[in-house]
């Protein structure tokens, strides 16, 4: 049985503010937007703090319109995303399901594999971003979390009970746990004294989205590169894609230098034109890639998640994608 800690709460079931609460969530990007949610679906009094306030973002507007930045969502995150309310407030024309997927070796072997071979109806989702975060928004608020934000983290400090997290305005708040969800270069995390270990992959994630000639019939493909970068298709709704170019730093520069029509041209190449020519949509934007190792994950009153816990190559991530949606014998 979970008991909760603080007495003091509002209508809602949330903390009074400035008062004690059983977890406070540092951060609201995606991970923490989630897990505030389910943790006060648990019964527990949750607070979600951030720099920034916690709004409901600009989305694309109308079909010519794709965010950037897109996520591929496994059928257990795709679950964890529908219990506290999310995913169904997705909208459907949004969301591609990927239903097989082609990986191109650097020596020419290849390996492909199929939803339907699985008995799954997709192997995982691709997402844009801002419409996950849009979807989200509103379960923080449903569930009673209380939100503090806009708010710039100033001190936080520790007894045997709880977390102090003390804001620059002189508020504060009390929490059983503190759980850093404020990204790779988490202030909370530096702030408990876990120092982060980064050593940068030299390479670059390169990320645009372009429509297609031929239609992608729900594949992604990936192909490893003999220089050492890997770039992967993914499948947007219609005739589009969303590119991830994993490119040693010196070619991400190039790529980032050229303009619309010649980076469709270079990723369609680079592609082998399997889905015919290219036509950009979203100009290109660039996400250092490093590895980050922790000593612990979890320390005296606090845990650490999403960003602020790891950090990979996202090809090793892909590949975790995929195989979860493999049956366990």
């Amino acid at each position: 049985m979970i008991e909760c800690w603080s007495s003091r709460r509002d209508a809602r079931g949330s903390p009074a503010s400035g008062s004690e609460c059983d977890v406070l969530v540092a951060g609201a990007g995606l991970v923490g937007l989630a897990l505030a949610p389910a943790l006060a679906q648990l019964g527990l009094s949750v607070a979600l703090a951030d720099r920034m306030p916690v709004a409901m973002p600009a989305l694309p507007d109308g079909d010519a319109q794709w965010d950037p930045r897109v996520y591929a969502i496994s059928p257990g995150s795709a679950a964890f995303l529908r219990s506290v309310g999310a995913w169904q407030a997705l909208a459907p024309e949004r969301i591609t399901p990927i239903e097989s997927m082609r990986v191109a070796g650097d020596g020419g072997a290849t390996l492909s594999f199929s939803a339907y071979d699985l008995g799954e109806r997709a192997l995982a989702w691709i997402v844009e971003e801002s419409a996950l975060r849009a979807a989200l928004v509103p379960c923080v608020r449903l569930a009673g979390v209380e939100i503090l934000a806009p708010r710039t983290f100033a001190e936080l400090k520790w007894s045997a009970e709880a977390g102090v997290l003390r804001f620059d305005d002189a508020t504060s708040v009390t929490a059983r746990l503190v759980v850093a969800a404020d990204g790779v270069h988490s202030w909370v995390r530096g702030a408990a004294g876990i120092v982060a270990a980064i050593k940068p992959y030299g390479q670059t994630a390169v990320v645009a989205n372009f429509a297609c000639e031929r239609a992608h019939h729900g594949s992604a493909r990936q192909w490893f590169l003999a220089d050492g970068g890997i770039l992967a298709w993914l499948p947007l709704p219609g005739h589009r894609i969303s590119m991830v170019w994993s490119a040693p730093a010196a070619l991400a520069a190039e790529l980032l230098a050229l303009d619309a029509g010649a980076l469709a041209a270079r990723v369609a190449a680079a592609g082998r034109h399997v889905l015919g020519a290219l036509a950009t949509i979203t100009p290109a934007a660039a996400f250092p890639l490093a590895l980050m190792r922790l000593p612990v994950p979890v320390a005296h009153r606090i845990a650490l998640a999403g960003d602020a816990a790891h950090g990979i190559h996202p090809s090793p991530v892909r590949a975790s994608i995929w195989a979860s949606a493999m049956p366990r014998r």
